[in-house]
Parts: C-alpha cells; sequence; structure tokens
C-alpha cells in the first residue's frame, strides 16, 4: 500500500514555494471556519438563540461578507498559481507578496470592524463609511478601506506577474485565451485549458481591481478632505 503524498512525484514544489502555497491553503481553511462561525452567531441571533446586541451583530455581519469574499479570493489564487505554473514562469515573489498584502489588509479590516466599530457591511461605497451616525470614526472607516486597497494591490501584483508570464510565453493575452482560432486555423487541441482560464480570470479580475481602487480613492479622499461636517476623522 502506498503511502499518501500531498504532491506527486512530477508536481513535486521547491521548499519555498511549498511553504507559501500551504501558508495560503491553511490559512483560507481557517479564515472559512472563522467566518462560517460568525455566519452561525448571526443566524443564532436571528433565532434568538443568542444574545448579541445590534451594534456586535452588525460588526459582525461586516466581518463574515468581508471576510469570505477575501477567503475565496486566497484560495483561488492559490489553485490558480499551482495549475499555471505548470505552463509558464511565475514569480515567487509576487505570489509571496501577494500573500503579505493580504495579511496586512485583513488585519487592517479586523481593526477598523472590532476596535473602531466600523460597521457599515462589507460596503465602502458612499456615503455608508462616512455618514455612520456617530457609531464609528472616519478614521475607522478609512482604515477599513485601506484594508480593501491593500489586499487589491497584493491580488494585481500577482495577476500581471501571471499576465506577463503568459504574455511572454504565448505573445499575447489574445492567443493565451485561443481566440485566433476563432478566425481560422487549426485548433490546438493541447493548449492548456488552465492557460485559458487563468487569462480570463486575469483580465476580469484586473479591470474590477482597477475599477473599485479608483472607487475607494475616492472615498478615501471623500473621508479625509470635508472639513466642514462636524464628526472628526480620528
Amino acid at each position: 500500500m502506498s503511502s499518501l503524498e500531498l504532491y506527486p512525484q512530477d508536481e513535486k514544489l521547491p521548499r519555498g514555494a511549498r511553504v507559501a502555497f500551504n501558508l495560503y491553503m491553511v490559512t483560507a481553511l481557517l479564515l472559512f471556519v472563522l467566518m462560517m462561525l460568525l455566519g452561525l452567531t448571526m443566524r443564532m441571533t436571528q433565532a434568538e438563540w443568542t444574545p448579541v446586541l445590534a451594534g456586535m451583530f452588525y460588526k459582525i455581519m461586516t466581518m463574515h461578507g468581508a471576510g469570505m469574499v477575501g477567503t475565496m479570493s486566497l484560495a483561488s489564487t492559490a489553485v490558480m498559481w499551482f495549475f499555471l505554473r505548470k505552463y509558464v514562469p511565475l514569480h515567487l515573489w509576487a505570489f509571496v507578496s501577494n500573500y503579505v498584502l493580504f495579511m496586512l489588509g485583513a488585519l487592517c479590516i479586523i481593526w477598523a470592524v472590532f476596535i473602531g466599530d466600523f460597521a457599515s457591511a462589507w460596503t465602502f461605497l458612499y456615503p455608508l463609511p462616512v455618514h455612520s451616525m456617530g457609531l464609528w470614526s472616519n478614521g475607522a472607516a478609512a482604515i477599513f478601506m485601506i484594508g480593501y486597497l491593500l489586499i487589491g494591490v497584493g491580488m494585481l501584483l500577482f495577476y500581471l506577474d501571471a499576465a506577463a508570464a503568459i504574455i511572454r510565453r504565448y505573445g499575447n493575452l489574445g492567443r493565451g485565451l485561443g481566440l485566433q482560432w476563432l478566425f481560422g486555423g487549426t485548433i490546438d487541441p493541447t493548449h492548456p485549458k488552465t492557460v485559458v482560464a487563468s487569462t480570463m480570470v486575469i483580465i476580469a479580475n484586473t479591470l474590477g481591481i482597477l475599477a473599485g481602487a479608483v472607487v475607494l480613492v475616492m472615498c478615501l479622499i471623500n473621508a479625509w478632505a470635508p472639513r466642514s461636517r462636524s464628526t472628526r476623522w480620528w
């Protein structure tokens, strides 16, 4: 009876890459369990099984919403990296930088929610972050949005590294998607499906991250710049 192996022999990762990948997966699993517990707490509160005050309920809802999206992003990035690296050379520094920036962003979000009392759900859209009716400061809202920005910057670094690798290997992103075969020629059945899927993810998510970053910066300016409001920034 053969022993169970985490990685087949032909997919062995170098030590540094293995540590980084395992950190991704363990962190995603732990965060997923924690977010499940927060979700369970909300359901128990709605059923009046757990006495949770309204303010805490909305903080839990904020953390749960942001955390679930972030957890799925972390896990899916690790899976994409693991399979895409077989076909194009990816830089480990971009993969690790994404993880580090994700954790820094997560710490900002946790601080903003549980220390700064930020509780506008997971959204950062105007006017919720800076019109709190005195429940949290503009500083807490700003830290929350900075957390999102850090996570977005980390993911953008990873996607840009992956995009550059695909372009070096296939010439451009269109060829990575296999668009050339829409207009003629013989389809290459060996063209990796992983490259097609990863290219689609890169294009869609990069555009979404850039659009979200613009909105976040505008919201941060709105939180900091107006001096006529009576609410303090910090």
